[in-house]
Order: C-alpha cells, then sequence, then structure tokens
C-alpha cells in the first residue's frame, strides 16, 4: 500500500497543474506545460536482459526496465555487431494498434548499418501487470494518464540508453508512428537529448480521431458519446496536443512522412502539423496506408538516409 501514495500523490498534481493551466488557457506556456512531465532522474533504472539471440545485423536483447510510478517498460535493444566502441541509438515507439515487431525489419536495417536501436512495447500492447489502454474516449481523464506515461516512458528509455556502455548518449534519434508519433511531438517540446525525430502520421489533436476519422472503429465510438462527451474529451485532452509543443522543439532536425492514403485521417491534419512546427523541418509524402507506410522501402530508406545526415 505504501508504495502507491507517492504515484496517487503525482497524479494528483498533475491534475491540479491540469486544471490551472486549463482556467488560464494554457496562457503560462510551455515552461509550465514542461513541468507536467517532470519526474526523479535519480530513481534506478532496474535494468535487466530477459534473452539474447544473435543475427547478422547484432544482438537482439529482450530488455525490461523502471519506469515512473512503479511501471515497467518491456522492449527489444538490438546492438549491431561491428566493432565500435559506442553506437547513436534510435528508439522506436509505434502506434497502439500494433506492437513493436512492426519495426523489426527497418530496426535490423539499421543495426546493419551500425545503429543500436531500441524497440518500445506501445503501453496498450505490453503485458497486461503493465498495461494501458488508449482511446478512452468515455473517460478522457484515463487517456490523459496514459499520453503521458507514454512520454515518461521514453524519457526512461533514454536514461536507460545513457547509462549502456555500448550507446553514445549524445547521438539519440526518435521515430514514432500514429500515437508514438504523437508522443514524439510531445517529446519535441520538453526533451533535450533527442538530436533529430521522424514523426509518421502526425495527427494534428489528440481528440482528431474521435472527431473526424473515417475508421469504422472510431467512427462508431463517435457514435456512441454525446456531443458534449466529445466535447469534454478535446477540452480535457488538448493540453497534449502537438500544437503546443512543436512550436518549441529545440533547434532539433524533425522528418514528418505520411501516407496519402490514409483512413484515419485527412491531408489537412498533416498540413496542420507541418505548419505550427517551427523550423526546421521536412515533410515528406508517400502513395501507401498508414500500416503500410512503416514497411513501405521508399520511407525506411529516407529514414536511414535522414539518420546518417542527422544523427
Amino acid at each position: 500500500m505504501t508504495k502507491q501514495k507517492p504515484v496517487s500523490m503525482k497524479r494528483n498534481l498533475f491534475f491540479v497543474m491540469l486544471f490551472a493551466l486549463s482556467i488560464s488557457g494554457l496562457s503560462q506556456g510551455i515552461t509550465d506545460l514542461r513541468q507536467l512531465f517532470d519526474y526523479d532522474k535519480g530513481e534506478d533504472i532496474e535494468f535487466r536482459v530477459l534473452s539474447t539471440k544473435d543475427t547478422l545485423q547484432g544482438s537482439i536483447n529482450s530488455v525490461i526496465f523502471s519506469s515512473t510510478g512503479g511501471l515497467k517498460v518491456t522492449a527489444t535493444l538490438i546492438i549491431p555487431k561491428q566493432k565500435i566502441r559506442e553506437f547513436p541509438a534510435v528508439i522506436f515507439l509505434n502506434d497502439a494498434s500494433q506492437d513493436k515487431d512492426a519495426f523489426m525489419s527497418q530496426a535490423l536495417n539499421l543495426a546493419g548499418c551500425a545503429f543500436a536501436v531500441l524497440l518500445i512495447d506501445p503501453l496498450p500492447t505490453r503485458p497486461e501487470m503493465t498495461r494501458i489502454l488508449y482511446h478512452n474516449f468515455a473517460e478522457p481523464r484515463k487517456d490523459l494518464i496514459a499520453y503521458k506515461q507514454a512520454v515518461l516512458d521514453i524519457r526512461r528509455a533514454i536514461d536507460m540508453l545513457e547509462q549502456h556502455p555500448r550507446i553514445d548518449r549524445n547521438r539519440i534519434a526518435f521515430i514514432g508512428s500514429g500515437d508514438g508519433a504523437m508522443t514524439g511531438a510531445i517529446l519535441s517540446g520538453i526533451e533535450t537529448r533527442i538530436l533529430t525525430y521522424i514523426l509518421l502520421d502526425c495527427r494534428s489533436s489528440y481528440s482528431y480521431l474521435l472527431q473526424n476519422s473515417r475508421d469504422p472503429l472510431f467512427a462508431k465510438a463517435r457514435n456512441a458519446l454525446t456531443e458534449e462527451q466529445i466535447k469534454q474529451y478535446e477540452s480535457i485532452v488538448k493540453i497534449l496536443n502537438p500544437s503546443n509543443y512543436l512550436p518549441y522543439h529545440r533547434n532539433t532536425q524533425i522528418l514528418f512522412q505520411f501516407a496519402e492514403n490514409d483512413p484515419y485521417f485527412d491531408g489537412q491534419t498533416a498540413r496542420d502539423v507541418v505548419q505550427f512546427t517551427k523550423d526546421p523541418k521536412t515533410q515528406k509524402y508517400y502513395k501507401t496506408t498508414n500500416a503500410g507506410l512503416i514497411i513501405l522501402e521508399e520511407a525506411c530508406n529516407d529514414q536511414k538516409n535522414w539518420l546518417r545526415d542527422h544523427l
């Protein structure tokens, strides 16, 4: 029981700060928003390797480490085989609908090019004891906690990589898709240790899918809610929207990749995201679906070339 009290207190503080920012219309700016994602950097990372498999590209390690609030992060860490003292590292975070292995082909490709890779399990795909679901449209405060936790998990992942003897702590990149791209958008405004971002199908707001998506699952969720509930959801989660963070990124290089045949959103949200992101930024569009973008050879080659140039 005693272990739960600090977590509860931190969550209560989060909602107190959230309320204060909400009634001020976010007028206090990025400094206050960054405080929402503060955490104890001195907490033991408790990194463990659960299993290892050797491949031509490198060593594939199933790992687990501590995040905040007593939660555990499960992931795959690939260390290349090249005889280099320290490798640049790329963190992957996928959409809630797919686990980390969707990026495995690209991860092994990058490992063959001397990039260490960390594939994070999205919160909804983790083992039951550490699983947190997204898209709680009828209970928006649950989504607020979940999406905040996703950001903190990546910050703890960076802590872990900084302690790893084979990782160059000054050369860390982030690649996110869908929900993972939204996490990356927040990180861009609060995290100083990521040199470059590649964001696939980043939406303009956390309420976008509920309000606009043509996907049948989201249309069904939308039809099950009242107009007041939809407005309440948008009001509560808007503090996490990319528009609050991407205008304040730390002069990092950001590559946006968008699928032209994406059923989840239309081209306007892509244009909105790029428009409110400050320079430097680059955008590219591909003739595929959002799921196909992850494995599309052209998009993967652009990612690899981007990392070579900016990491």
